[in-house]
């Protein structure tokens, strides 16, 4: 009696375990099993898909040599007339915080030729009899050559040079300094109380000017020449030691680099602004066996669905950390690379679909990028893809800010004569080496279906 009530109860447990092995067997891969941001075919193979680039390594080692440099042509004597100038105090300034640098700091006085000096030496500078000099080739405090010892170079001027002696520095910015891979060029603008000579570029006729206020004030420049990173920590120094000095409107700061152009690749912050009609955003992607998911990544997952026709746009606001000064006039370029699933085990290139079918058009701001995507749902058929868009700096222009202060008529002791030039150069400069090699600032991955 007991034998046939066990095989009455042993038949049912037997065929609910064949039925559980039969379902174990044909389910699709678990898309817990599917890692980060990769695709898997049924077999479990995994299908690498990369989105974030390689992190840009930190350089700055906190050890770096400093090279003071000042103009002591007879041009900037109408600085330093007024003891309290807002020149005075940057020098002051300066002073002070190149003492406490980790690093040791060399001074220099450029005129006619480039002679070394103490500090003590350096503190006349203060003085209108430091300046007697009859030219100020700051070129050559520059390297001939790229530069072999990590330093940052600073040479305080006014920037009225002749145009030989222009050409000649930003030749040697641009070939022995912007080559170098995370380098750039820093040029940090002050107005100021002058009371002096102004002597305007390739002329032997000087004229008097004197500015009680910084609105109308004559312009003088730092120029930091090294690492960005090193470049960075400087002027975040100055910053945190000068407070109320440089919190007004009466200086200002571009740094002109061709790889250093934002601290971090700017990626996809999350889903869409507005999802269009017949578009999804599913928290996975899963057809014919092949799951893919974001996994953490800043991967996008859109579902079109068979309804969907014709093209539609799709908004993003990505925010991103803009190297602090970096030039911000950019001009861009966007490659976008779509791969389709083939069915059996990888993503491979799907030509069919255009540039135009999915076009991404990026806005710059001051806190990132406004992206507009433009999708022809026609042009996608039933499937999985890929879809990679790098926004791309191709080259940049000399921001506009600095307008202002560019005097074209030789003639403004409020402006200085051959600024946009010399700002004009140090563009150009950076625009053929991202041309040549384009930076990518911004990167949109998408994974799609369409069903």
């Amino acid at each position: 009696m007991l034998s046939q009530m066990s095989c009455r109860f042993a038949y049912p447990i037997l065929l609910l375990s064949m039925l559980i092995a039969l379902l174990s067997a044909c389910k699709p891969v678990s898309l817990e099993a599917i890692g980060v941001a990769e695709g898997k075919s049924v077999s479990g193979k995994q299908i690498g898909l990369p989105c974030q680039l390689p992190a840009q390594a930190n350089e700055f080692g906190g050890k770096y040599l400093v090279n003071l440099a000042i103009d002591g042509s007879a041009s900037m004597a109408g600085f330093a007339k007024n003891s309290n100038s807002r020149y005075n105090k940057i020098l002051e300034l300066l002073d002070n915080i190149t003492l406490v640098n980790p690093g040791q700091v060399e001074y220099a006085r450029v005129a006619e030729n480039v002679k070394k000096m103490s500090r003590a030496e350096f503190q006349q500078a203060k003085t209108p009899s430091f300046y007697t000099g009859k030219t100020n080739k700051i070129a050559d405090v520059l390297e001939t050559s790229a530069p072999k010892t990590e330093k940052l170079v600073m040479i305080i001027t006014d920037l009225q040079q002749d145009d030989g002696d222009t050409k000649q520095a930003t030749k040697k910015l641009v070939d022995n300094y912007l080559q170098t891979p995370g380098y750039g060029v820093a040029i940090w603008g002050f107005k100021s109380e002058f009371d002096g000579l102004v002597y305007p570029p390739n002329s032997s006729s000087p004229y008097p000017y004197a500015a009680a206020k910084l609105d109308t004030g004559h312009p003088f420049y730092i120029l930091l020449v090294g690492k960005v990173s090193t470049i960075n920590d400087f002027t975040k120094q100055i910053r945190a030691q000068g407070g109320a000095l440089l919190g007004d409107p009466h200086n200002q700061l571009s740094i002109f680099s061709p790889d250093r152009l934002v601290e971090e690749v700017a990626y996809l912050p999350g889903n869409p602004q507005d999802l269009p009609e017949n578009y999804t955003v599913p928290p996975s992607l899963l057809l014919n066996g092949v799951a893919l998911k974001d996994g953490g990544q800043p991967i996008g997952l859109l579902e079109i669905g068979a309804r969907a026709v014709g093209k539609t746009k799709i908004k993003y606001t990505l925010p991103t950390k803009t190297a602090k000064d970096t030039v911000s006039s950019w001009i861009t370029q966007v490659s976008t690379t779509v791969k389709k699933y083939d069915g059996q085990s990888s993503f491979g290139v799907d030509s069919t679909v255009k540039p135009t079918d999915f076009q991404v058009s990026p806005e710059v701001t001051d806190r990132g990028f406004n992206l507009n995507l433009d999708i022809n749902s026609d042009a996608f058929s039933n499937g999985l893809y890929y879809v990679t868009s790098d926004v791309q700096v191709t080259a940049v222009k000399t921001p506009s800010q600095w307008d202002d202060w560019n005097d074209a008529s030789g003639k403004n002791g409020a402006k200085t004569a051959g600024l946009k030039e010399f700002l004009d150069s140090l563009s150009v400069g950076v625009s053929s080496l991202t041309k040549a090699k384009p930076v990518t600032v911004a990167r949109l991955c998408h994974g799609i279906q369409k069903n």
